[in-house]
C-alpha cells in the first residue's frame, strides 16, 4: 500500500490485531525460500513498513507464542503443494471457516504467499495457546478430516528458550499485487481498511464455549524413555544452513570437537529449534566424533556448551554463523553456491539497492555526518525534516516537538476504537524521523575516491534540534475531533492540520457531516434547536435554567474554537445515584468526541492539591477535550482547579525532569454527584445543572417511559447530524453580528464564553441561561453556617476585637455557641484554628445578607484580631 493512503490508525489497528512476541520478529527474504529470526523488538514501525513495502525485500513475520503461553490469534496453513489441489484447498478452507462459524467464532480466509489458505481466528484478549491449538485441530477434523496442517504457533508451551515459528503476515504490497498475502470474503479479496473493517476478535469466553461444543480429545498416551523424537530429530534438518547439515553427516573428523560442538548448537539456536532438540542433537553428533565428549568428559560438557550457545552474552543467545572462524569454514563450509547466508547482501551494497531500487529515496537529500561541524548539520536536517513534514504530522508545541498519536482502546463489547493523544517526541522518535527524512552517511576516503556509507542521525545532532527554541514546524494549539468554526462562521472539515487556527482536526474514524445551510434562517434554527432538545428530553431536570446550561454545556467542547478565553466547570448536581448525571456527561463527550467520557475522581489525603497539579498537567499534555470528575461526596474544593478554570494558560514542571512545560488549557472541566457543597472559590468559577427525577429509586424508572433507551448508541450513530445542528446555530449567530446576550447575567472571568455562548443560546431564543447561578452560592459550602456563626459571634462578643484562639475557647466552653458551628468546621480536627482563621482571612470585609459584617482589626501579640459590627 502506498505511503500516502496509508494512516497511522491503519497501522495501529493492524499491529494490535497481529500482536505476538515483543523481543524478536521473523523477516522473509524475497529470493530466499525460508525467514531469518530478527531478535530485536518488535516496532509499530515494523508494522508499517510491512505494509507499505518501505522494506521491499523482506516482509515482516510475527511470534504468536508470547511469553506467559498465550495468544492474540492462531492460524492453520493449508498450503498448496500440487496445483491439482488448489480446488480442494479452498473447499478445506471454506468447510472449517463454516465449522467454527457454527461454534460461534468467526474465521478470516487468507490467499497466501504460496497459493494455498491461511485460516486466522482473532482474540481481543489474550487466551491460552494451547486451548487456541485445541479449537482449530478439532474443528479441522470435525469438518474435513485426515492430517490436520500446520498451525501457528507449533508449540502448546513457552518453554523460554524457543521462539517458536513466526508466520508472515498479510498485505506485503509486492505479494497483493498478485492478490496474494490477502483476506478474502467469499473469493472477493479484500483491501486492508477492509479487513480491518470486519475482522471479528473473540473473548476467552467465546473461545472456551466453543470448545465445550467440541468432543473431548483423547488423552495421549505418557511419554517413555522408548517413546523419544529421536527420529525427528535426525530427520533432515531442514532448517539447517549446509555447514550444519554437513557437520551432522561428517562429525568432528580430526578437527577440534568441543568448538564444533557449540557451533552446532549456535546454529540450531539460530534456527529457532528448542533448547532440549538441541540438546539431543549435539549429543547424536557427539557420537561421531572420536572419541565422544560424552565419555570423555560426561553430559556436563555437553550441556555447558548448549547453554553457551542458547545463553550467550547477557542470555541474548550466541547468534553468529561462524562465517568468519576459519576452522568452521574450512571443515564444513559447502560454498557460497549453495548457502543462502553468502547471498544476502553487505550493508554497502543494501545501501546501493535502496538508491536503485526506491525512486522515493533518491529524492532525499544527503547529509554528510562525520568532519563537519554539528551547527551545518543540523541546519540541513531541519530543512530536509521540514521538508518532508507534508502532510503535517511534527508539531512545535509549547517549545517541544510534539506528534498527533493514536491510541487504540477497547470498549465493553471488545471493539476497538481509537483516540487521538499529543505526545512529546522524545530522542529515539526523533532520530527515527530524521533518518526517514533524508539519507545520513559517512563519507570514507581511499586512494583518493570518496564512498559513502550508511550511517544513522548521531546522538548528537539530534539533542542539538530538541534543545532549539525556534524551529522549522507548525505551532500547535492543540487537537479537536469536530470540525474547527473560525470567527467569521467559515468550517474547516479536512481532516488534518489548520494553520489559521494552528489546530488539527483528528475526526473519529468513519464519520460525516452533513450539509450545513451557508446562511441559515430561522426554520434551519428551530430544528437545530429541536434535535438538540430531542436527545436532553429524557433527563429530569429541575428548570428551564438547568436545561439552558445543560445546552450550553453540550455546544460548548463543539465551539471551543470561538472562545478566546476560559470556560467555567460544569456542575451536575442530584439528590440521589441512578439520576442520569454520568449519562449526561457521556452525551457531552459522545458529540464532542465520539467516544464516552474521559473519567477521573477527586484525589484525598495531604497531597491533594500536589496529585491535582500533576493530573492536571498530565490530562493538558494529552489535549483532552472533555474531563468528568465523577461521583464527587460531600464537600468539593481545590485551590489547583481554582486557578487552572481562570486560565488560558498552564505551566509545571514535567514530571522527572528539571524542565518547566507551557501548556494551553482548552479542556472543559464536568463535575458530578449528589448534592454537591463546592468550597473557596469554586462557586463563582461553575455553572450548574440539577437533575431531580421526583422519586426514591431513579434508577428502576420503565425503560418505555424514554423516548431514547440506548441514548449514548443514538447519539454516537447521530453525531454528524448533531454537530451539524450546533454548527447551524453557530453560523446564524455569527451572520447575525454576533449579538452579545442581554438577559443572562454577567459572569466574572469568563465574559467570552458568557457572550459567545450566552449570544447563540439568546439567538435560538433560549432565554434562561445562567438562570439558576444565585443557586451555587446559596448552597455552596463556604456560605453555609457562617451567617449563623457571624450572628452567634455577635451575641456573645458583641462588636468587640478578638482573636481566634478565644473564639476557639467559647466553642470549648459555650455549647450553644459550639452547636452552630458549621458542619465542616470541627473544633476536634487538628489545625482548627489555622483553618478559621483562613476561613475569617478571606470573609474580611464582606456584608451578609442577615446585616452582619466582619473585619480585621489590627493584631495582638502577633495575633489578628477580629470583630463583627451590625450595619442594618
Amino acid at each position: 500500500m502506498p505511503d500516502n493512503e496509508l494512516t497511522e490508525v491503519l497501522v495501529e489497528k493492524f499491529a494490535d490485531i497481529f500482536q505476538g512476541l515483543t523481543s524478536a520478529c521473523g523477516r522473509l527474504y524475497a529470493d530466499e525460500k525460508r525467514g531469518w529470526c530478527n531478535k530485536t523488538p518488535v516496532t509499530l514501525q515494523q508494522y508499517g513498513n510491512h505494509l507499505t513495502g518501505t522494506t521491499y525485500r523482506h516482509s515482516l513475520g510475527i511470534y504468536p507464542l508470547q511469553s506467559d503461553g498465550n495468544v492474540w490469534f492462531c492460524a492453520i496453513d493449508s498450503d498448496n503443494h500440487n496445483e491439482e489441489d488448489q480446488a480442494q484447498l479452498a473447499e478445506n478452507a471454506a468447510a472449517l471457516r463454516d465449522k467454527l462459524s457454527d461454534l460461534g467464532i468467526i474465521a478470516h480466509i487468507e490467499r497466501s504467499k504460496s497459493g494455498g489458505y491461511h485460516i486466522w481466528i482473532f482474540f481481543c484478549e489474550p487466551v491460552p495457546v494451547a486451548q487456541a491449538r485445541r479449537l482449530l485441530r478439532q474443528a479441522w477434523q470435525e469438518a474435513i478430516g485426515g492430517t490436520t496442517p500446520e498451525i501457528f504457533p507449533k508449540q502448546d508451551s513457552f518453554d523460554g528458550l524457543n521462539y517458536g515459528n513466526f508466520i508472515n503476515l498479510p498485505y506485503f504490497p509486492p505479494s497483493v499485487k498478485n492478490n496474494r498475502r490477502v483476506v478474502t470474503d467469499g473469493g472477493t479479496a479484500l483491501t486492508l481498511e477492509q479487513f480491518l473493517d470486519i475482522v471479528r476478535r473473540h473473548t476467552r469466553k467465546e473461545l472456551n464455549t466453543a470448545l465445550a461444543m467440541l468432543p473431548k480429545e483423547p488423552e495421549q498416551p505418557p511419554k517413555t524413555a522408548t517413546n523419544k523424537e529421536r527420529p525427528a530429530v535426525r530427520n533432515g534438518f531442514k532448517d539447517l544452513l549446509p555447514c550444519a547439515k554437513n557437520f551432522m553427516e561428517k562429525g568432528a573428523l580430526n578437527g577440534p570437537r568441543r568448538p564444533a560442538l557449540f557451533r552446532l548448537a549456535a546454529h540450531m539456536n539460530r534456527a529457532n529449534y528448542p533448547y532440549e532438540i538441541a540438546l539431543t542433537s549435539v549429543r547424536i553428533a557427539d557420537e561421531k566424533n572420536s572419541p565422544p565428549i560424552l565419555d570423555e568428559f560426561g553430559p556436563d560438557e555437553l550441556e555447558h556448551h548448549v547453554k553457551s550457545a542458547y545463553n550467550g552474552k547477557n542470555g541474548a543467545g550466541y547468534v553468529s554463523l561462524g562465517c568468519d572462524e576459519a576452522d568452521w569454514v574450512t571443515r564444513f563450509c559447502t560454498g557460497k553456491e549453495t548457502c543462502p547466508v553468502h547471498e544476502r547482501p553487505s550493508p554497502e551494497q543494501e545501501f546501493a539497492l535502496d538508491w536503485e531500487g526506491n525512486p522515493e529515496v533518491k529524492k532525499q537529500k544527503i547529509i554528510v555526518v562525520n568532519n563537519r561541524s554539528l551547527p551545518s548539520i543540523t541546519e540541513e536536517a531541519l530543512a530536509a525534516l521540514a521538508a518532508s513534514n507534508y502532510p503535517e504530522i511534527l508539531f512545535n508545541r509549547a517549545g517541544e516537538i510534539t506528534k498527533i498519536s493514536h491510541i487504540q482502546e477497547k470498549d465493553k463489547h471488545c471493539h476497538s476504537f481509537t483516540r487521538p493523544v499529543l505526545k512529546s517526541v522524545n530522542e529515539a522518535s526523533l532520530r527515527g524521523y530524521l533518518a526517514r527524512s533524508a539519507r545520513y552517511v559517512k563519507a570514507r576516503e581511499k586512494s583518493g575516491d570518496v564512498k559513502y556509507l550508511p550511517a544513522i542521525p548521531p546522538p548528537e545532532l539530534v539533542r542539538d534540534i530538541m534543545s532549539l527554541d525556534n524551529l522549522p514546524l507548525p505551532l500547535l494549539r492543540g487537537i479537536t475531533q469536530v470540525p474547527i468554526m473560525r470567527g467569521d462562521g467559515s468550517l474547516f472539515i479536512t481532516p488534518g492540520y489548520d494553520a489559521g487556527t494552528s489546530l488539527y482536526y483528528a475526526p473519529e474514524p468513519g464519520s460525516s457531516l452533513p450539509e450545513i445551510p451557508d446562511r441559515p434562517v430561522k426554520t434551519d434554527v428551530e430544528a437545530s434547536l429541536g434535535r438538540l432538545r430531542d436527545i436532553l428530553a429524557d433527563f429530569p431536570f429541575d428548570s428551564g435554567a438547568s436545561w439552558a446550561n445543560i445546552l450550553a454545556a453540550v455546544i460548548t467542547p463543539v465551539l471551543r474554537d470561538l472562545i478566546a478565553g476560559p470556560v467555567p466547570m460544569l456542575l451536575i448536581d442530584k439528590p440521589l445515584q441512578g439520576t442520569g448525571a454520568s449519562l449526561l456527561s457521556d452525551v457531552i463527550s459522545m458529540i464532542s468526541t465520539g467516544a464516552s467520557s474521559y473519567m477521573t475522581t477527586a484525589p484525598e489525603g495531604r497531597d491533594r492539591e500536589d496529585e491535582w497539579r500533576k493530573r492536571v498537567t498530565s490530562i493538558l499534555s494529552a489535549g483532552r477535550p472533555v474531563v468528568v470528575i465523577d461521583n464527587v461526596e460531600d464537600v468539593f474544593h481545590s485551590s489547583t482547579l481554582c486557578a487552572l478554570l481562570t486560565s488560558v494558560n498552564w505551566s509545571d514542571r514535567i514530571l522527572g525532569r528539571n524542565e518547566i512545560i507551557n501548556l494551553q488549557h482548552r479542556t472543559c472541566w464536568v463535575i458530578t454527584g449528589n448534592n454537591i457543597r463546592l468550597a473557596g472559590d469554586l462557586p463563582r468559577r461553575c455553572y450548574r445543572v440539577r437533575l431531580d427525577a421526583n422519586r426514591a429509586r431513579p434508577w428502576q424508572r420503565d425503560q418505555n417511559e424514554f423516548r431514547h433507551p440506548y441514548l449514548t448508541k443514538y447519539v454516537k450513530e447521530n453525531r454528524g447530524a448533531l454537530l451539524a445542528a450546533i454548527f447551524t446555530l453557530a453560523r446564524a449567530w455569527v451572520l447575525a453580528g454576533q449579538p452579545a446576550p442581554v438577559k443572562a447575567p454577567p459572569m466574572g472571568s469568563f465574559e467570552e464564553w458568557r457572550e459567545v455562548i450566552g449570544g447563540i443560546l439568546e439567538f435560538a431564543d433560549v432565554n434562561e441561561f445562567l438562570g439558576n447561578a444565585a443557586e451555587i452560592y446559596e448552597n455552596a459550602e463556604i456560605n453555609e453556617g457562617i451567617e449563623d456563626l457571624i450572628e452567634s459571634w455577635h451575641k456573645v462578643f458583641g462588636s468587640k476585637p478578638i482573636t481566634v484562639k478565644q473564639i476557639e475557647r467559647e466553642i470549648t466552653f459555650n455549647a450553644e455557641f459550639r452547636d452552630v458551628l458549621p458542619d465542616w468546621l470541627d473544633p476536634s480536627e487538628r489545625g482548627f484554628t489555622r483553618k478559621l482563621g483562613r476561613v475569617l482571612a478571606r470573609k474580611s470585609g464582606v456584608y451578609f445578607t442577615n446585616g452582619y459584617k466582619l473585619e480585621k482589626c489590627g493584631a495582638i501579640h502577633r495575633a489578628f484580631l477580629w470583630k463583627v459590627d451590625l450595619v442594618m
